[in-house]
This record gives C-alpha cells, structure tokens and sequence, in this order.
C-alpha cells in the first residue's frame, strides 16, 4: 500500500478513493468563543464603535470572501484558520432600522448578509474583543 501525505490547512477538506474504500478528511478552524448577539469591539481600533456578532461561521477566514476580498488576506497579522466572524456595527443598524432586534441571526442567511443599507464585515475571532472588557 503506498504511503501519503496530506498536508491541509485548517478548513480543507480531502477525499481520497482507493478502490471501494473512500476517506474524507477535514481539518477543521480554530473554534471561535463569540456568540450571535455579542456586543464586541476591533482590538485594532481605538475608537469605541460597538459591533454586534450575527453569524459565527465554521469556515477559516481563509475560505471566506466578502465582497471580492478574502477575510484572512485582509488580515494577515491573524491566523488563516482562525474562525470567521460576521458583525454588523450597531450604529449602523440602529441609523438603518431604528432598532435592535432580538433575533441578530436573522441578518445572516445561507451565508449571505440580509439587510439593506447596513454595511457587514468578516472578522478572525482573534481580532475582537468583548465590549464589556
């Protein structure tokens, strides 16, 4: 039997067929502690705008585009297999909508953002930090 290596980044996936036999191997991100609905801040920032979490994606930031940019290429001071995170500033919801509603999962949906006139951003789970710190 021939001997192989596979080296996989964080968020890859292989299958192999050999004959009958199929394996699948995934290497999967780095598990983010955020959660929908947290309030947090960009530790890269100084300033105090709050960000509210809405989705937390299984994906490593580096498989995951946002508008044409790839999240982990804009952030290179980060690990590439460090969990993707989708916020929304609350400022921006509350000029947009006049409110925050209870339900923050709802703005993300089949992994696409679903709310008008409110710009959404991917973060690595590393870059934040909780508002309450």
């Amino acid at each position: 039997m021939a001997d192989y290596e596979i080296d996989l980044e964080r968020g890859e996936s292989v299958q192999i067929t050999m004959g009958e036999d199929v394996f699948h191997m995934e290497r999967r991100p780095r598990k983010s502690d955020w959660e929908v609905g947290d309030v947090v801040h960009d530790r890269e920032k100084d300033s105090d705008d709050e960000m509210l979490v809405v989705n937390v994606s299984n994906r490593a930031v580096s498989n995951v585009n946002i508008g044409g940019l790839n999240v982990a290429e804009a952030n290179e001071n980060y690990p590439s297999d460090d969990t993707c995170v989708f916020i929304i500033y609350k400022e921006n919801l509350l000029n947009s909508i006049d409110e925050i509603p209870d339900d923050l999962g709802m703005f993300f949906k089949d992994d696409k953002f679903r709310v008008l006139g409110v710009k959404a951003y991917g973060f690595p789970s590393t870059r934040l930090v909780s508002a309450n710190e």
